[in-house]
């Protein structure tokens, strides 16, 4: 790579797709002080844990479906074919399907990518997936192919093609995700400060915030005994003033009241970097009320479906072979997020016995219930006949009401 191109893409950072390693984070920083935190450093503060922890729990809870492909455009689930047994029972030998996932959208929501080593039978087929550190993997691209190497624990690096790695971007230029830990170190940096403030301000046991006032002159002596008395406040002692002393409490001064506003103001701009309403994380639905769950329905649509979407794509891309990119299709079953609410679930299944959509035992395998006889026709809500009926039936033996034409009286 040319120097010029060495330069702009120091200069652009993650925005750039030139040749050579891609950068993910800022070159330059617009608000000075701005630190970096590690992931370790920034999820000990509560909101961005709560981001976090929100974003990778509902992930992991949506099951993730495999299904062939028919010629005339028709799929059906396949329970058959490695794709699904890594996918949905076991992705490698130490971790549930919930802890990959959720270990994968940890690494999405604060570095901007999530990588996995591809294993393979020598069929080709998926035997295991492998999450690895997004801080220990350099993504380059040389006359465009991409290629990552991993440095491991001993400290040697190891290159992969793309074709060995499952790569799960967020947004950025295509080849890399920007890290939006790093574009957020501002925000973070300032909640981590008003945080240290805070464990300050309380961290002085008995400490009152007041003044002390005489009717009389006192020595330099008496001054020194009285701070010693108040000093010893903080270990449980109870000091002794003189009749003429007075104490009057102050309030919290206007540096402690700016720090609980600043404090609250994080928490809602954490939440707007990691794409979560702030009612959500607070847990109590704070001014939300009783329009929390709307903002849970438009966390689904905006957060968690485009999440789903690009972790289908990504994982159609690298992990099956060749025969079954072919005809199988992956799909995260996005209805499972209304397991925990029966009455939106059962009206689901209502609208589309209904509408000749599902099948009642379709809908019965849903709730991991046994089939019944004649489940398995298509009904819709003209007295529920089946659809190759339409129209077979004597209108002339349906009951009809007659129609008021008279006008009502008011």
């Amino acid at each position: 790579m040319s120097i010029l191109k060495w330069i702009g893409n120091w200069m652009f950072g993650g925005m750039g797709d030139y040749s050579g390693v891609q950068f993910n984070q800022p070159q330059t920083t617009p608000v000075r002080n701005a630190q970096t935190l590690s992931p370790d450093a920034a999820i000990q503060i509560a909101t961005v844990w709560a981001c976090v922890d929100l974003l990778s729990r509902t992930m992991a809870s949506i099951p993730c479906d495999v299904y062939l492909i028919a010629d005339d455009g028709s799929r059906k689930l396949d329970t058959e074919c490695n794709l699904h047994s890594v996918l949905t029972k076991s992705p490698s030998y130490a971790m549930t399907p919930f802890e990959f996932w959720q270990t994968m959208t940890m690494h999405w929501a604060l570095r901007g990518n999530a990588y996995a080593r591809i294993n393979r039978y020598d069929d080709g087929n998926v035997s295991s997936l492998q999450p690895l550190n997004p801080d220990q993997m350099e993504v380059s691209q040389v006359d465009g192919r991409v290629r990552y190497r991993y440095w491991d624990s001993d400290s040697i690096p190891k290159d992969y093609p793309a074709e060995k790695i499952m790569h799960w971007k967020g947004m950025g230029n295509g080849i890399v995700g920007l890290s939006k830990l790093e574009y957020m170190r501002a925000s973070v940096t300032e909640s981590a400060y008003a945080q240290s403030n805070a464990v300050d301000m309380y961290a002085g046991r008995g400490k009152m915030n007041g003044i002390l006032t005489a009717d009389n002159l006192l020595s330099t002596k008496q001054k020194a005994e009285i701070a010693q008395q108040f000093q010893s406040m903080r270990s449980g002692g109870i000091p002794v003033l003189p009749a003429s002393l007075k104490f009057q409490q102050l309030s919290l001064t206007p540096a402690d009241t700016e720090l609980l506003a600043t404090r609250k103001f994080s928490v809602e701009e954490i939440c707007r970097w990691f794409g979560v309403p702030s009612a959500l994380i607070n847990g109590d639905g704070g001014a939300a009320g009783s329009n929390i769950e709307q903002l849970t329905l438009n966390f689904y649509k905006s957060t968690v479906l485009p999440m789903c979407v690009s972790a289908e794509e990504a994982i159609i891309k690298r992990i099956p072979c060749e025969n079954e990119k072919k005809n199988h299709q992956v799909r995260f079953r996005l209805s499972a997020l209304n397991r925990s609410n029966d009455s939106a679930r059962f009206q689901m299944y209502a609208q589309a016995v209904q509408n000749g959509i599902m099948t009642r035992n379709e809908c019965r395998r849903a709730e991991d219930l046994p089939p019944i006889p004649g489940g398995d026709e298509l009904t819709v809500q003209t007295n529920l006949l089946p659809i190759d009926k339409l129209g077979t039936q004597d209108s002339s033996k349906v009951p009809q009401k007659p129609i008021n034409t008279e006008p009502q009286r008011q």
